[in-house]
């Protein structure tokens, strides 16, 4: 089955796909933090990354489940 991923527009800017929203291939173990590693994004830029699984607020390496739909965002922080 599928998983639908909607990359933020900065995040879409420098991913290798270039592509807003698109459909990836489910299979047992997918996280944010895979899709992001195959979109070019390395460990330091993933730091920056918010995954929102399910409009939930999830952690990049939180298992994604067959027909989830993920956006990853920059994660925004002020004081």
């Amino acid at each position: 089955m599928a998983v639908t991923v909607k990359l933020f527009p900065t995040l879409q800017n420098l991913s290798k796909s270039k592509l807003e929203t698109f459909e990836l291939d489910w299979h047992e173990g997918l996280t944010a933090k895979e899709i992001l590693e195959d979109e070019g994004f390395n460990e330091r830029d993933q730091e920056a990354v918010l995954a929102v699984i399910n409009d939930e607020q999830s952690q990049l390496d939180t298992p994604i489940a067959d027909g989830d739909a993920v956006e990853l965002r920059i994660n925004m922080q002020g004081g």
